[in-house]
């Protein structure tokens, strides 16, 4: 896969960004005056077949093996799998997905489970310090969530990736 990626520093966004309840919160997180946060303009090169579609060795890390291989079996899906109603792998949610991962090494001593949604989207799933769930899915243009300990289900804009990306590490500590 083919990207090319330019981040700029912003204090103000675009129309858009910084628009959800989720992301709200976010701003106001102690760490949001530190931190800036940056915006991704993303150009995908869809590559000509799916098999170079690939995984970072960063990625396969925090996934371990068996992750890869339900990955490897994922970008096989065809549209029209589960009886029409799948779409084929999303190659933004892949992007998403391991930017997510880049911002979160950690998340490997909680052996997350990869999953993949009938949107063609990667999803991961994996229980907190105190056992509880936390669900992350990567769409092409921001993030869903579920965190069981505090009862939050929300999205936010890519724009905010680097704050949720540390609210998780809070969550893990």
């Amino acid at each position: 896969m083919n990207l090319q990626i330019t981040t700029n520093q912003a204090n103000i966004f675009p129309f858009g960004f910084g628009s959800s309840r989720a992301d709200e919160n976010l701003r106001s997180h102690k760490n949001y005056n530190k931190q800036k946060a940056k915006l991704f303009e993303v150009e995908i090169v869809e590559p000509k077949q799916k098999e170079n579609l690939a995984l970072t060795t960063q990625t396969i890390a925090v996934i371990g093996i068996n992750g890869k291989r339900r990955f490897d079996e994922f970008k096989n899906y065809p549209n029209g799998w589960y009886g029409g109603k799948g779409k084929e792998i999303s190659k933004r949610s892949v992007f998403i997905f391991e930017q997510f991962i880049k911002y979160l090494p950690e998340l490997k001593s909680f052996r997350p489970s990869l999953f993949f949604t009938l949107e063609g989207n990667l999803s991961l799933g994996w229980e907190d310090k105190n056992g509880q769930s936390i669900e992350v899915e990567f769409y092409a243009d921001r993030i869903e969530y579920f965190i069981k300990s505090t009862d939050e289900e929300s999205s936010i804009t890519l724009a905010y990736i680097l704050q949720f990306t540390e609210k998780i590490k809070n969550l893990l500590k």
